[in-house]
């Protein structure tokens, strides 16, 4: 029969820890066996405090946490908010990373799924929401803070306007409409050709085989630009046949902050005005570098006349947020009137209508 005893417990030192061992025996067939069992106290101790400690650190850091939420005062925020916030973020991240892929020397031009998705944008209808809101009338007070922060970010030049005063602007459509003084400019007499308007030159060049240059390495077609039916083919034709005589072409890009009106780059005369409906695509240089034919998407009004030395052709191109184009050379003063009647006969050079622009 096996029996089972305890035998005393004695104490040991054992590298300045406190050791127990306690004498476990047991009995078989008369013969009796003892079995030491060692355990240390100091360490099992140490192991529960440990745990314990740790367990309350983990409630005091919970309880703390639970308690700053029910601090905290949620609102909400429209989800147009966060997502200009995004677009924001990713404008920001394209541009760096386009600027180092510029110092790399890479290739800056996008895939056919970029170009298509920024088609695909609604750019006639934001142009015409940001539209009505700049023509808002501000109130004097705020449009110093609104009128002025955009002067500066796009370094506008007060001085030059006929009205240096910010708070005289009615609303940003009007400072950005803004004309101005007589002598702000110098008319360059010695060229036959001058600038039309404050700007950008992005290229400019000969035109070959009814291809133009918008930036370098990227064309477009002189005759889909120009619309069909245009003097242009005859054109083409007296270039072939004289070798004294070539076509070409200057693309100017006006920034936010330029003077936006536009006047005759020389003396010519229109014989054609065409207005074609298209896209807002922005013509900003980065822009241009990545769309083919950008120009010929967008709206556009194309002047077509002659001058000294043959064909001319004028064309303003509207942009995103820009797409009021406004010609005011022929257009008749608000005091105009017919000096006719119902069925008179006229013969040429007669009179036919006259305003008090042309008495004086």
């Amino acid at each position: 029969m096996h029996s089972i005893f305890r035998g005393s417990a004695k104490t040991l030192s054992y590298n300045s820890h406190s050791i127990s061992s306690t004498i476990v025996g047991k009995s078989f067939e008369g013969v009796s066996t003892q079995l030491p069992i060692l355990y240390s106290k100091v360490t099992i101790l140490g192991f529960y405090r440990s745990f314990s400690h740790s367990q309350r650190g983990a409630r005091r850091l919970g309880t703390a946490v639970r308690n700053y939420m029910r601090t905290l005062r949620w609102f909400s925020i429209p989800a147009s908010v966060g997502f200009a916030y995004v677009c924001y973020q990713q404008f920001w991240h394209i541009r760096e990373r386009e600027k180092r892929k510029l110092h790399a020397g890479e290739s800056l031009e996008p895939s056919q799924w970029q170009v298509a998705l920024f088609k695909k944008l609604p750019t006639r209808a934001c142009s015409r929401a940001l539209g009505a809101v700049c023509d808002i009338d501000l109130p004097p007070w705020l449009r110093k803070p609104i009128i002025g922060s955009y002067s500066w970010y796009f370094a506008c030049n007060v001085t030059e306007a006929v009205e240096e005063e910010i708070v005289n602007y009615s609303s940003l459509g009007a400072f950005f409409r803004r004309q101005l003084k007589p002598d702000a400019r110098r008319i360059c007499d010695a060229s036959c050709i001058v600038s039309p308007a404050d700007g950008t030159v992005l290229h400019f060049g000969e035109v070959q085989n009814d291809l133009v240059e918008q930036v370098k390495g990227i064309t477009y077609s002189m005759k889909t630009f120009l619309g069909p039916n245009q003097p242009s083919a005859s054109t083409y034709k007296e270039l072939e046949s004289n070798d004294n005589k070539k076509l070409y072409h200057c693309v100017i890009y006006l920034g936010p902050g330029d003077y936006h009106s536009f006047h005759s780059p020389s003396e010519w005369n229109v014989k054609q005005r065409r207005h074609f409906p298209g896209d807002l695509f922005s013509v900003h240089p980065g822009i241009a570098r990545m769309v083919a034919g950008l120009f010929n998407h967008n709206e556009r009004v194309v002047l077509t006349g002659t001058w000294k030395h043959g064909f001319f052709s004028f064309t303003a191109v509207g942009a995103y947020n820009v797409g009021s184009i406004n010609l005011k050379f022929d257009q008749a003063p608000t005091d105009f009137k017919f000096d006719v009647q119902p069925g008179q006969k006229l013969k040429y050079g007669e009179p036919v209508g006259s305003s008090r622009e042309d008495t004086d």
